[in-house]
Order: C-alpha cells, then sequence, then structure tokens
C-alpha cells in the first residue's frame, strides 16, 4: 500500500470517528424510532409464517404424493400413466 492510500484510509476512518461523534443518537431517540417493533408483533409475525410453512409442506407432500402415482403407474388419470 503506497502513502497516499494509506493517508486516504486513516482519514476516512478519522472522519467516521469524529462523525459518530457529532451525531450521536441517545438510547431515548433509538428506542422512539423502534416503537412499533414489540416482542408481540415479532411473534405474531413467526407464527404466520409458520402456518404458511406447514400450508406449503403439505402442498408438497401431495405433489410427492402424486409423483409417486405417476411413476408407480397407479394415478387415477389414464392420460398421464
Amino acid at each position: 500500500m503506497n502513502d497516499r492510500a494509506l493517508f486516504i484510509l486513516l482519514l476516512a476512518i478519522a472522519f467516521g470517528l469524529w462523525a459518530n461523534l457529532l451525531f450521536v443518537q441517545t438510547p431515548l431517540a433509538l428506542a422512539q424510532q423502534n416503537r412499533g417493533y414489540t416482542l408481540q408483533s415479532v411473534y405474531t409475525k413467526l407464527v404466520a409464517l409458520q402456518n404458511d410453512l406447514n400450508e406449503l409442506k403439505i402442498q408438497v407432500d401431495e405433489l410427492k404424493n402424486g409423483m409417486t402415482e405417476i411413476s408407480a403407474g397407479t394415478c387415477r388419470n389414464p392420460k398421464i400413466c
């Protein structure tokens, strides 16, 4: 790394550190930004996601059973088997 690149890198680091000092956010300001984000809302979204995954698993199992019937030649549709 040449001297100029090192100087630019150190200057960028110094600028970032000064910016952190000048624009520091208080914990209260951070708490106000995350007002609608509670554990209950996370839990609700996770339950909805789990229900969707259960529905997808049922559909995949149905497709798997249908493919097994087709490959075995035991399906009810004579045009496919």
